[in-house]
This record gives C-alpha cells, sequence and structure tokens, in this order.
C-alpha cells in the first residue's frame, strides 16, 4: 500500500480524474489508501467513512451507490476483500473471477441518469 497507492494516485491524477466523492471503510489500511490517493488527487473534500463496508459486505456498498446524491457524477470506493471483488463481480453481472490484488482499482462507466 505505502508505495502502491502514490503510483495509482498519482496516475489518476495524470488522468485528470477527480472525483465527487470518496468513500472508505474506516478500517486503517482502506481508510490509508484513500488518504493518499486524495492526496495526490489534491481532493480537499471529506472522505466519507462507512463502517457497513467493514461489516456487512457488497450488498453495503451497492447501498452506499444506490443512496448517492444527484450531483455526484464519480465516486471512489476503498474497501477489503473479498467485499470489492464481489462487488466488482455483481457490477459487471459476473458470477465470479474477479481477482483484485491489494490497491487495485476497477473502474466503471454507466449510461444512467440516477444512482
Amino acid at each position: 500500500m505505502k508505495k502502491d497507492a502514490p503510483k495509482m494516485g498519482k496516475l489518476l491524477a495524470e488522468y485528470g480524474f477527480i472525483p465527487d466523492m470518496m468513500i472508505s471503510s474506516p478500517a486503517n489500511r482502506a481508510l490509508k489508501t484513500a488518504e493518499i490517493i486524495a492526496e495526490q488527487l489534491e481532493f480537499t473534500r471529506n472522505i466519507r467513512q462507512e463502517r457497513r463496508f467493514y461489516e456487512e459486505g457488497h450488498g453495503a456498498m451497492f447501498s452506499a451507490l444506490q443512496n448517492l446524491p444527484e450531483e455526484v457524477e464519480n465516486v471512489m470506493l476503498f474497501g477489503h476483500n473479498p467485499t470489492m471483488e464481489n462487488l466488482s463481480a455483481f457490477l459487471m453481472q459476473m458470477q465470479a473471477g474477479i481477482v483484485m490484488p491489494t490497491c487495485a482499482m476497477l473502474c466503471l462507466e454507466a449510461q444512467t441518469s440516477t444512482w
């Protein structure tokens, strides 16, 4: 995490990606990764912490997405496995097969008017 997160944040910054919102599990590794990437992106808003990400699995993450405010166009989620792998497979309508090592990123785009 300590060397991968700054690299990933820098890569996102080079692409000009600045999220409208960042939501993280409050667990140390996930939150620290979010903070490092936020710094690289010059993201100045608060990182929202969701205890449910740690306790309830991918359903809690999906629920957080469904309840985002309309003005949010892009969001970054930070969490743990197998939750991140399960959410990714769910969002891509796959049964399994998603492998996300530490500090992996998955970018998805959806054509929808609401979360």
